[in-house]
């Protein structure tokens, strides 16, 4: 991804006075891994993964 289209998404932002060092996210994701309501080992290493990613 070319930083000249997007020049502040790789740029630090304060967010409710919290500094994020980039503009990526991870949005609302249903990813149907719960079970009964409980978090799974398939959920908590999608978490982790998206968390190593910078998201």
């Amino acid at each position: 991804m070319s930083n000249t289209t997007y020049p502040n998404l790789f740029s630090p932002i304060v967010l409710a006075g919290r500094r994020l060092r980039n503009r990526i996210c991870l949005p609302a994701t249903v990813t149907n891994f719960a079970q009964e309501n409980r978090i799974t080992e398939r959920w908590k290493h999608f978490l982790i993964e998206r968390a190593r990613g910078g998201a």
